[in-house]
């Protein structure tokens, strides 16, 4: 019982997140897939450089499989304590991040309501 109210709160809460980060350099658009979803494409890219500058409490950013994230508005959430967040912060936090919650739906949703955009080549 306390296991699905776990999951079922982890839920709300992605989907909340989710709804709520927006960042204002990012532009997506919707495309319908088909006629029973949409997905939202980001059309921002950064460069590792630019994310580098963004490595402090204030303003965490980080790369997971080549995917950029904004995590400063998670830092404080995390259940594991900001330490966990913060090591991330200005770098390519995949070995890191996937070596912890690879796999797991509730971390790797939770991830996806913070993408900002994609790692292009210096």
């Amino acid at each position: 019982m306390r296991k699905s109210f776990v999951v079922i709160l982890g839920l709300l809460l992605v989907f909340f997140v989710g709804c709520t980060t927006k960042q204002a350099s990012q532009t997506a658009e919707t495309t319908s897939v088909n006629s029973n979803e949409n997905v939202t494409i980001s059309n921002s890219t950064y460069t590792m450089s630019e994310v580098a500058s963004h490595n402090t409490l204030s303003d965490c950013w980080t790369v997971v499989r080549g995917q950029v994230y904004n995590l400063t508005d998670w830092i404080g959430k995390h259940p594991g304590g900001e330490k966990a967040i913060t090591q991330l912060c200005g770098i390519d936090g995949t070995d890191k991040f996937v070596g912890k919650h690879g796999g797991k739906d509730l971390p790797e949703n939770t991830l996806a309501g913070y993408k900002i955009g994609d790692l292009v080549a210096e």
